[in-house]
């Protein structure tokens, strides 16, 4: 925390007068709704300076929010906001809806960890079904989505919403959830990427997904391996046996693939080998599956690993290790929106594993008393 609700005002005032600052970096700073207000009061001035609005981790509750999304909307040059790590809950869906539908250039939105749960999940995208919408990419990982909200998104896109990223790891979706999204991909053409983490499936639910991209002209990832924070959430991680090979297999098959994590499997010595053969004339430039309670076959593994090699130089032009170490893949797992909130410090901080830093105040904490005061002095000042 540098700014926080104290001085969250002098530094919105301080940017009044700039006209080349397009994209605003704002995470972890606890401005809670003195914040959103005094964001909402410079985006009513200069609707259009900031494309790009990233302001996770900031206490940012409903009523807060509320301030800040009858700003966005009044702008057509707002094309990212990242919201990951509030506490919007299940009161702000209402909110999230206007935002989507009437922020005009919304492209990309992360709601990532922000207590929407099942309900606010299901009754978000009711609210999106059918209606003309520009956001392509959405973030929803680790936010207990459940059968009711899979239904819900794949009923939106059925209705014609047509995405690219489609990310929503670490949720508790089974393999129900996951045939009703695999009905839905089976019709859409637009998915680029789906992040499908630690949803509890089996080789059942794997087995409906696979099946529903197996033709799918535009998909490029897929991902259904272990995600970071399936153990902080609760979660579980998905289930992929040979029962799933015949689905995978077909997967595989597709020319538009580039990118498949399955993280641990539970294939038997046989299905090992029936899946590197797959992989072995398939299109994929980068593979994540692990093996280990096997013994490794080193000519099995050599030989996907040159395949991998091969497809990397023929459609990129580059080796494996440029293209896993540069902008090669990680333009594939993600939007190219996220070149937007790069951060040297949390890079930095990843690289040198500083995740263990607190990150919770607890009941009582000072903090929590300078948020309340600063929002009841803000609150006072503009009833006058």
């Amino acid at each position: 925390m540098v700014v926080g609700p104290t001085h969250i005002e002098a530094l919105m005032d301080s940017l009044k007068s700039n006209s080349f600052v397009k994209h605003f970096l704002l995470g972890n700073n606890i401005i809670s709704a003195t914040g959103c207000y005094a964001i909402a009061s410079f985006i009513k001035e200069k609707p259009d300076q900031m494309e790009t609005w990233y302001l996770a981790g900031n206490h940012i509750k409903a009523a807060g929010f509320e301030d800040l999304v009858s700003a966005m909307v009044t702008s057509s040059a707002i094309t990212n906001v990242w919201l990951k790590r509030n506490p919007l809950g299940l009161s702000s869906v209402d909110n999230l809806t206007r935002l989507i539908i009437e922020t005009r250039n919304l492209r990309t939105l992360d709601l990532e960890n922000t207590e929407l749960g099942d309900e606010g999940v299901a009754r978000l995208f009711t609210n999106l079904k059918g209606k003309a919408i520009a956001l392509k990419n959405v973030f929803l990982n680790a936010n207990g989505i459940g059968v009711k909200g899979a239904q819900a998104i794949a009923e939106t896109l059925e209705a014609g919403w047509q995405p690219e990223s489609l990310m929503m790891g670490t949720n508790p979706i089974g393999d129900e959830g996951a045939l009703h999204l695999a009905r839905a991909f089976h019709s859409n053409t637009s998915l680029v990427r789906v992040a499908l983490q630690s949803h509890g499936y089996s080789s059942t639910g794997i087995s409906a997904i696979c099946e529903a991209f197996s033709e799918h002209p535009t998909i490029r990832a897929v991902f259904f391996s272990p995600s970071q924070t399936t153990k902080p959430h609760g979660q579980r991680y998905n289930y992929v046996d040979d029962d799933a090979l015949p689905a995978l297999k077909r997967l595989l098959r597709n020319p538009q693939l580039r990118i498949l994590e399955l993280g641990r499997t539970a294939f038997s010595a046989e299905g090992v080998e029936t899946f590197r053969d797959a992989v072995a004339s398939s299109t994929l430039c980068y593979l994540q599956a692990f093996h280990s309670e096997l013994r490794e076959s080193q000519d099995g593994a050599l030989r996907v690993q040159r395949q991998l090699e091969h497809k990397t130089r023929q459609f990129y032009h580059m080796s494996t290790g440029e293209f896993n170490s540069g902008l090669g893949l990680r333009l594939l797992r993600n939007t190219a929106d996220v070149r937007l909130i790069d951060s040297v410090y949390r890079t930095r901080d990843k690289r040198n594993n500083f995740d263990s830093v607190k990150q919770y105040w607890d009941e009582g904490d000072p903090v929590w008393t300078m948020i309340d005061a600063k929002w009841n002095e803000v609150m006072r000042m503009d009833s006058r």
